[in-house]
């Protein structure tokens, strides 16, 4: 009798988790060696929109930060600038990006697999995205800022995004 309460405890016991934080380290399920065709088809299409989430925000994170280097690498004090950058840009992925990024991966767990690969985002994350874009734009186009200013904030921009990217790469490494 006591070896029964002992199993029922264990079969009652939580699952144990690898992370608290929003869209990584969900609880972990036993593994289900009979898997529908619907499951792995499901499994695939979320693997498919993490992987366009990560290699979204990389070639963003690669894009600003090469204009980056361009504005900051015939600067005499580009280096310290690109120091500030590299803090600033931790301190975005830490307290911005990451939420946003773990939201995403949730969002991508939710959808069925009947859902539009493009739509890893929301729609309000597509319109910041667009807005983000057209800033910068703006900002480059307009005269109005210096180089320096510039440099040092795609360098910001682009260590948060590519920080914040590891989320999805890791999602996708650990098949959540």
């Amino acid at each position: 009798m006591h070896a029964k309460s002992e199993r029922s405890v264990l079969i009652s016991a939580p699952s144990p988790r690898r992370s608290t934080e929003p869209g990584i380290g969900a609880d972990l399920a036993p593994v289900d060696c009979m898997k529908t065709e619907a499951t792995i088809h499901s499994s695939r299409v979320m693997r498919i929109q993490l992987l366009f989430a990560a290699l979204m925000w990389t070639a963003a994170a690669v894009m600003l930060g090469s204009r980056s280097v361009g504005w900051l690498g015939h600067l005499h004090f580009g280096t310290v600038l690109a120091g500030v950058a590299v803090v600033l840009g931790w301190f975005k992925q830490h307290y911005i990006m990451r939420r946003v990024a773990g939201e995403a991966v949730l969002r991508i767990r939710e959808r069925g697999p009947d859902a539009n690969v493009f739509g890893f985002f929301a729609l309000k994350q597509w319109i910041l995205v667009g807005v983000m874009m057209g800033g910068g734009i703006v900002l480059r186009m307009s005269g109005l800022i210096p180089a320096s200013v510039l440099g040092t904030l795609y360098a910001t921009v682009a260590i948060g995004l590519l920080l914040g990217s590891g989320r999805f790469w890791q999602a996708l490494a650990l098949g959540e």
